[in-house]
């Protein structure tokens, strides 16, 4: 029987008598690719990330997402204006070099008025910022154009492509749609793997989105899992504050206050991010008629006065704004400026700006006026009536040191 230890004999004897041999062993498998051994890599002298905007858009490919008609190719212009010119952003320098920005849900008009608001009223280098209204899609021939451009741009600092759909190839609809995302995004990811370039491609996110910020990237994971960064603006329409989220590969996750004054963003106090809709007009009633008070504030937007003092206070506690013996008001910069990141407009570059030592000199000039008007020895001779100590919403006379006032104090030497 074939069952039995004879019946196994027999079997194997009549296989050799027929011919039969072994199977070959498999060949050996050799990947393709280069490979380092991880000793070598770890002995490499290989150079730092190149940052386009310190902590917020670095070297690769990044996704910039954010709801239709929200301003994201507001600030898409901004980006490319500041690394033509060398300005800031945010209170963050932007290193000089040349960008190409496809534009391509744009026209002449309206990217010049765009340009001209970015600019804000600087002088813009010629051959430095290249727009373009038209492209070809993924895979027809945008790699060549991209790749040409690099190639005669030895200092290219920002490639942006505005939007994602617009050179996404046309689909059949019969493919998964993750592998999809994956493979557009891997063909523009391979002309940047070995340039310090930022390749910045607009995205929309859905309407639907819940507390992670990365999962409202519209599109499968395949979008925000394969490009480097991801930077997703958040505002409600109707609002100028929100705020601009970023995580990514080589990024500490970080999220910036911001604000859009309907054709450029700026960096806006902490406590307005997500502050109510009561607080920013608190807020914008100071910024625009401050000095003032609470009773003045209260009349201005129809609140009740208490609740004006507690909002008030609040912004106080946040760097938000100042408490002087005129009343409430916006310093000029948000309270990180204040320690001295950038002192007022994010407009201080090299190109057709005035001197950064003029501005450097005027700073601490406005600080000592400003120090002295909210002196602490004259808030000890405040009148009584509207502008006393409770309508402040102080709780003594004296000013607390780790405030915006109390740290321009310290800074030119007089105590709090």
């Amino acid at each position: 029987m074939a069952g039995s230890p004879g019946g196994l004999a027999v079997t194997s004897r009549k296989l050799l008598a027929d011919g039969y041999r072994d199977p070959e062993p498999p060949p050996s498998v050799t990947l393709k690719g280069a490979g380092i051994d991880a000793a070598d890599l770890l002995a490499l002298d290989l150079p730092p990330l190149r940052w386009i905007v310190p902590e917020l858009l670095p070297e690769g490919t990044s996704i910039l997402a954010a709801s239709p008609k929200v301003g994201k190719s507001c600030l898409v212009y901004q980006i490319a204006v500041e690394v033509a010119v060398g300005g800031a952003l945010f209170g963050r320098r932007v290193g000089a070099g040349s960008a190409l920005y496809l534009a391509l849900e744009d026209g002449k008009r309206r990217g010049q008025d765009r340009l001209r608001a970015a600019l804000g009223g600087r002088t813009m280098p010629r051959g430095r910022l290249e727009v373009r209204w038209s492209a070809r899609r993924i895979g027809e021939g945008l790699e060549d154009d991209l790749r040409e451009w690099l190639d005669a741009h030895s200092d290219a600092r920002l490639v942006a492509i505005d939007t994602l759909q617009r050179v996404r190839p046309r689909s059949s609809g019969r493919r998964n749609a993750y592998e999809v995302d994956v493979e557009d995004l891997a063909r523009l990811q391979d002309l940047f793997r070995d340039r310090d370039v930022a390749l910045l491609i607009v995205h929309h996110t859905r309407k639907e989105s819940g507390d992670d910020f990365l999962a409202s990237v519209s599109g499968t994971y395949g979008i925000t899992g394969s490009v480097d960064t991801t930077l997703v603006v958040r505002r409600k329409r109707l609002e100028a504050f929100g705020s601009l989220a970023v995580t990514g590969r080589d990024v500490a996750e970080i999220e910036v206050p911001v604000r859009f004054d309907g054709m450029t963003w700026h960096d806006a106090p902490a406590a307005l991010s997500e502050g109510s809709f009561e607080r920013v007009q608190v807020y914008r009633v100071i910024e625009e008629r401050g000095p003032i008070f609470p009773a003045g504030i209260a009349t201005a937007t129809g609140l009740e006065r208490t609740s004006v003092q507690h909002m008030v206070r609040r912004l106080v506690e946040r760097g938000a704004v100042a408490r002087t013996t005129k009343g409430y008001l916006v310093l000029s910069g948000s309270s990180e400026q204040s320690d001295g990141v950038m002192g007022g407009s994010d407009h201080s570059s090299g190109f057709g700006s005035e001197s950064d030592q003029s501005d450097r000199e005027s700073a601490p000039t406005r600080a000592r006026a400003r120090a002295r008007e909210i002196s602490p020895r004259s808030l000890q001779s405040l009148p009584v009536g509207e502008s006393d100590q409770s309508d402040l919403g102080y709780e003594g006379s004296r000013l607390d040191p780790n405030s915006v006032e109390g740290r321009y104090l310290r800074s030119i030497g007089e105590g709090v």
